[in-house]
């Protein structure tokens, strides 16, 4: 069971030599993340109070992970997650409270961080408070009672299913304007694009993903490339849900004005510089007209693989964003499941 793997994980932490610092740098960082009520505001702070207490990273090592690697960027295991809730509950057992209008304060943050991060102390109330345990109770019951059980009933969602995974194919992030426009004016556009049919369709190159959200509130994503039928390489990132800072899925038929504009720009520059071409019979000028032809194409081949067809089928891309690290893109994602997606890592 999850609970007595709680108990093996936190009776082994407390014979760990440095335990006092890691319970200490824990509380710190618990008390700081729900006074804020930011769960990505967790590992800040992380190499000051170490450093402080003159801890490294081979200090910190553990049987289920390393202490100060989980307290930065969040559990990405299992043994992680456990080391994380027993991080808490050692956490709590250094700082207990003493009286119970403190009981109440520390019993609102627990909840939240129970609901909002991986470091739950609450399933380890009874080794980390003993005698005072009670108290603590007491306090979580008032909070429900005082109508906060929806915040506390969160805490229960690690043990559903997660949600079904969605499936597309990892994509190139949405780019700006301005990288839109000088690829289009410098003719890359039409390179990349004549690349991205040759290598599709002569040479079945394939990047089929899923997104799918772990139970911890983190997003796990899994791809692999394929050529000719052939699997090349397999990918599984992992992103806790504290180290994600945004995500998010472009709109329908997104940067369409700015396409509609380029495009209009090159072909009405083509058409005038023909126009002078035929009066005038120079040399130079028709070559500038071949150039302004290969723009409109390769804007008009990127416009309609990246905007149109994607919206008319009424897909999108979706952008996750974490602190660290680069950016993940998967596109050709049906729009109302990657709402209905969103909508579930939000509740998160």
């Amino acid at each position: 069971m999850e609970v007595d793997g709680d108990v093996r994980a936190y009776d082994a932490l407390s014979r760990h030599p440095r335990i006092v610092d890691l319970a200490a740098i824990t509380h710190a960082l618990s008390k700081s993340a729900a006074e804020a009520r930011r769960p990505e505001a967790f590992g800040e702070g992380l190499a000051q109070l170490s450093a402080e207490r003159s801890l490294s990273r081979d200090d910190a090592a553990t049987d289920l992970g390393n202490a100060l690697d989980v307290l930065g960027r969040g559990p990405a295991t299992a043994d992680e997650r456990i080391l994380a809730r027993a991080l808490a509950a050692h956490a709590l057992a250094a700082n207990p409270p003493p009286d119970s209008p403190s009981a109440s304060v520390a019993a609102s943050q627990w909840i939240w961080l129970a609901a909002h991060t991986p470091f739950d102390a609450l399933t380890l109330l009874g080794p980390a408070l003993g005698e005072r345990a009670p108290d603590m109770v007491d306090a979580l019951t008032a909070i429900v009672r005082g109508g906060l059980g929806g915040v506390l009933s969160r805490v229960s969602r690690r043990v559903r299913a997660p949600s079904e995974p969605l499936r597309g194919q990892i994509a190139a992030r949405p780019r700006g304007p301005v990288a839109t426009t000088l690829l289009g004016l410098s003719g890359l556009l039409l390179v990349s694009q004549s690349a991205r049919l040759f290598g599709r369709w002569a040479l079945s190159y394939k990047t089929p993903a899923e997104i799918a959200v772990a139970e911890d509130g983190g997003v796990r994503v899994r791809w692999r490339v394929e050529l000719l039928g052939r699997t090349l390489r397999d990918r599984d990132v992992f992103v806790p849900r504290a180290s994600l800072a945004r995500a998010t899925r472009e709109v329908r038929f997104s940067g369409a004005a700015l396409y509609v504009a380029l495009l209009s720009l090159a072909i009405g520059t083509y058409v005038g510089v023909s126009a002078f071409v035929d009066g005038a019979r120079a040399a130079s000028p028709a070559l500038l007209a071949s150039g302004l032809a290969i723009v409109a194409l390769g804007l008009g081949l990127d416009f309609v693989f990246s905007c149109a067809l994607p919206g008319a089928r009424g897909h999108c891309r979706m952008l996750l964003l974490p602190r660290r690290g680069p950016a993940l893109c998967v596109g050709e994602i049906d729009k109302a499941r990657a709402d209905a997606f969103l909508g579930s890592l939000a509740q998160e």
